[in-house]
């Protein structure tokens, strides 16, 4: 298998980084910096959010360079990193954009006159009401609305069974609807 000077150039600094080789280091960020970015933004549609992935991806390469065996798989490596970072972050919108549709459900399945409110009144609302429920209640929506962690990973996280989580989600957003439907009228006035 022909490599070259560029596959060649990679795998060197690479192995320079591996050693603490700041200048390496830097050369590598500069010849694959772009080409992340890229691929961050194909992912994500957004500009500055590629960037900010692309950004917290080479501070993970950089803590994790040296356990890299094979310097000649940091491509696949280093685009692996910044698609799992940019995936979660597209998990996150879509998950809080379920949790809107179902704030926005809700109000409409109680007969609330809200259909005019704009997107960002709702996510006001949304942020508002969860204000108001406790912390361990806020960290357990964050890690499945804004994490887009799965039950069974809160399960795992939280040292609990599956059943408990599910209870206590369920709990949470019984608790939240009078919640949304109190801000919401607190928006009207």
């Amino acid at each position: 298998m022909t490599r070259n000077k560029e596959e060649v150039l990679t795998e060197l600094l690479v192995l320079r980084s591996q050693d603490g080789d700041v200048t390496a280091w830097r050369q590598l960020v500069n010849i694959w910096q772009q080409r992340l970015y890229l691929h961050a933004r194909r992912i994500t549609g957004e500009h500055e959010v590629a960037q900010d992935i692309t950004q917290d991806a080479w501070l993970s390469m950089v803590r994790g360079i040296k356990k890299l065996d094979d310097p000649a798989r940091f491509r696949a490596w280093a685009f692996r990193i910044v698609s799992n970072k940019a995936t979660d972050w597209v998990r996150r919108q879509v998950r809080r954009r379920k949790m809107l549709e179902v704030a926005k459900d809700e109000a409409e399945r109680d007969g609330s006159e809200q259909e005019n409110l704009t997107t960002r009144s709702n996510i006001d609302i949304v942020r508002s009401a969860v204000r108001k429920l406790s912390r361990e209640q806020r960290s357990l929506l964050s890690m499945f609305y804004e994490d887009g962690l799965e039950i069974s990973e809160i399960a795992t996280i939280l040292k609990i069974p599956v059943g408990t989580v599910k209870s206590r989600m369920f709990s949470i957003r019984q608790e939240l609807k009078p919640l949304l439907e109190q801000e919401r009228l607190n928006e009207n006035n």
